[in-house]
């Protein structure tokens, strides 16, 4: 059982590890490279989750004990002037340099194990028999046939596991079998539900993992630049100067 952190209500949600359950049934299979992705993921997400909160803290804590006199107006509200030391800005590069080294990690792990997944799914679909004439026949014979008629002979066939006459309508354009692009998706969804099922299953969510990965890390960043922002404000500028002055 993978640990995650305590929740607090001023982190979102969608950076807490738990908002992967939706995905843990498809993807934290035992023996699978789903749940290789799963764990990633959560580690990704705690990672970011954790910083947040932490940097979060820190800034509270410097706001309270850093305040000057002088009040300025932020977001419309009046409040004291804070001068950030430079050990809060060093200590949250690097809080920061160690946050995104692990969530760089695990986004490159999710990645090459959907290109794995993906690469599972296709020879799943495969048959060798789409190097043949026959494959041509197939297609051509789909082609000649009604939409209704098109469809319930790709549904007959997939419920048989006739795995290649489905491949040889899957390894050419849609339009050699008379498909639209719908119809060709339909036929794709329909053969990996039946032909790679776990697979295909945990290739769709991993790449909705590596999204919310993302997301975190991106709701992360945007913090630690507001953080970094702090630097340009006259007064920071002003103690900046201050401080060559006095070399």
């Amino acid at each position: 059982m993978l640990e995650a952190p305590d929740i607090r209500g001023d982190v979102s949600p969608s950076m807490h590890p738990t908002s992967l359950a939706a995905h843990a049934r498809a993807l934290d299979v035992q023996g699978t490279m789903g749940q290789h992705v799963y764990t990633d993921a959560h580690t990704a997400l705690t990672v970011a989750y954790s910083c947040m909160g932490s940097l979060l803290d820190v800034r509270r804590d410097v706001e309270k004990n850093f305040a000057t006199r002088r009040e300025i107006v932020r977001d419309g509200k009046v409040v004291r002037e804070v001068a950030y030391p430079e050990q809060f800005f060093s200590g949250v590069d690097r809080a920061m340099e160690r946050a995104s080294r692990q969530i760089d990690s695990a986004d490159a792990g999710i990645r090459a194990k959907i290109s794995s997944l993906a690469s599972r799914v296709e020879t799943m679909l495969s048959d060798p028999s789409t190097k043949t004439p026959v494959a041509a026949e197939i297609r051509a014979h789909a082609k000649g046939l009604t939409d209704t008629k098109r469809m319930a002979f790709i549904r007959d066939a997939i419920n048989a596991k006739d795995k290649a006459s489905v491949a040889a309508l899957l390894s050419a354009p849609a339009y050699l079998s008379g498909l639209s692009k719908e119809q060709a998706d339909l036929t794709r969804k329909m053969a990996e539900e039946t032909f790679a099922q776990v697979e295909s299953a945990q290739l769709h969510a991993a790449e909705k993992v590596l999204e919310r990965v993302r997301e975190a890390g991106g709701q992360l960043m945007a913090f630690y630049g507001e953080i970094t922002n702090l630097k340009n404000t006259p007064a920071a500028r002003a103690r900046a100067a201050m401080d060559k002055l006095g070399q």
